[in-house]
């Protein structure tokens, strides 16, 4: 989570790993991760997979059979 006030110079060039909000809020934070679940959303779970991979990390992300 990263407040406005912090600004944007120092994030990695993933930025689309941060998750951005006005105000620190539980309800404002869930919004924000189900509207990237929402985008993520395919006809299979494997495209779904795929798309999930682009904005989070995974904690068997690279391990062999994944």
């Amino acid at each position: 989570m990263i407040p406005p006030h912090s600004g944007t110079r120092h994030l990695p060039r993933r930025s689309t790993a941060w998750v951005f909000v006005d105000v620190f809020e539980w309800q404002s934070v869930l919004a924000s991760l189900l509207n990237i679940l929402r985008k993520c959303e395919h006809a299979t779970w494997d495209d779904s997979v795929q798309e999930l991979r682009k904005r989070f990390d995974w904690e068997y992300e690279g391990m062999a059979g994944t």
